[in-house]
């Protein structure tokens, strides 16, 4: 794959993989103020894998926007290859915007992660790589704007590219500490909840299972189009979440792309996310 194209691979994919969030205004309304929807309503960034690695001895930059009328992420990503099938990359969210799980508005410095990827695979149509990635706890856990614990996630990715068509496929298996029990004043309902029924939350680890398929379209030889569906189960509380995503990507020279994308709840996601990155290699 010619460089430039890589480059718009990665910003499609990149914009595509980050969106996913759970809604808690529609947790609330199917399971009720409860203890099983305070724990599903943690604040958490979402990740994503793709089978594009980061070409040796380069740095890739990401800076991108998400936001609807009620959240809003500023994250920024810096890779760097250091063999041909092997990255490794950190990112934080310069600002994050949320609310907590009594319906106040939060915001500030979001999480970081580190993590490394490995593409084992590379032929004239497909690729396939494995990533690992650790979620730092730099949000502040004190107003919820993040749990104050690492999670760990691991996924695994294939790219297919024909002529001008594409596709990325991803499974993801996540383990997310579990956030603390409430020490602020909750609604007395919820809190009976919680408190008879500590013993089933004694848990450490929710695990999650994440798939993400999307195909993808170059129109020419610096535009791509895209679109996609990811779905997210959370194993332990036993809840699905599920959304639908679209969008483009122009390359302005060979070592810069942005790109503008959505993202649409199906079910018990965010109704809508807009999104805006730009990409740079060094």
């Amino acid at each position: 794959m010619p460089l430039p194209a890589a480059l718009l691979v990665l910003l499609v994919t990149n914009l595509s993989y980050s969106q996913i969030r759970p809604d808690i205004h529609q947790i609330l309304a199917e399971l009720g103020n409860n203890a099983q929807a305070y724990f599903l309503s943690a604040n958490r960034p979402s990740y994503g894998v793709n089978a594009f690695t980061t070409p040796k001895h380069t740095v890739e930059i990401d800076f991108s926007l998400s936001a609807n009328d009620e959240i809003l992420e500023l994250p920024l990503s810096i890779s760097y290859g250091i063999s041909k099938n092997t990255e490794v990359f950190t990112g934080i969210s310069l600002y994050t915007r949320s609310y907590d799980f009594r319906g106040n508005k939060i915001r500030g410095l979001g999480d970081a992660n580190l993590g490394v990827k490995y593409r084992f695979q590379e032929s004239d149509f497909f690729s396939h790589a494995v990533q690992m990635l650790i979620k730092l706890p730099t949000a502040n856990s004190k107003t919820d704007l993040g749990t104050g614990y690492t999670d760990f996630h691991f996924g695994v990715a294939q790219g297919f590219s024909y002529e001008s068509w594409g596709y990325d496929l991803s499974l993801e298996l996540n383990f997310l500490k579990r956030r603390n029990f409430p020490t602020v004043r909750v609604p007395p309902e919820l809190q009976r909840s919680i408190d008879s029924l500590k013993s089933s939350y004694s848990y450490k680890y929710e695990s999650e299972f994440v798939f993400t398929f999307g195909p993808s379209l170059d129109i020419s030889d610096r535009v791509g189009i895209y679109a996609g569906y990811s779905f997210s189960r959370n194993l332990k509380l036993d809840f699905n979440t599920s959304e639908a995503y679209t969008g483009f990507g122009y390359e302005l020279s060979d070592k810069t792309s942005i790109g503008v994308g959505a993202s649409f709840g199906i079910k018990n996601a965010l109704k809508w996310i807009l999104s805006a990155a730009v990409n740079f290699q060094l």
